[in-house]
């Protein structure tokens, strides 16, 4: 399965990208890429990546979410991951990228931090 992307609006300035499938090199993971870096220069404050639903993601992936965090937080904003399973979990561990993104086991906790 490809990656797919839907766009939430909440409350409170709140984006969510609730992404599916696999994040993985290629021309998908560069247009998420995009698609976050778009919403902080639009003044996206608040940017949550539901990763509820991904089945696997490698390194190209991890410097994704690197680079698309630091991007948000140079206009002022936050960004934070939600939801990641235990492989994506041991992969930030492995990697020590935990240190370097905002991890909260659900979209409900990340909204709650936001608001």
């Amino acid at each position: 399965m490809q990656l797919d992307t839907e766009v939430l609006h909440l409350e409170g300035g709140i984006v969510v990208l609730v992404l599916k499938g696999r994040l993985t090199l290629g021309s998908r993971l560069s247009l998420l890429e995009a698609e976050i870096t778009s919403l902080a220069d639009g003044g996206a404050g608040k940017v949550i990546l539901d990763l509820q639903a991904i089945e696997y993601a490698d390194s190209a992936a991890l410097g994704v979410l690197i680079h698309a965090s630091s991007a948000v937080r140079s206009k002022g904003g936050q960004l934070q991951l939600a939801a990641p399973n235990q492989r994506l979990q041991d992969l930030f561990k492995l990697t020590n990228t935990a240190a370097l993104l905002t991890i909260y086991p659900d979209r409900a906790a990340c909204i709650s931090h936001l608001q």
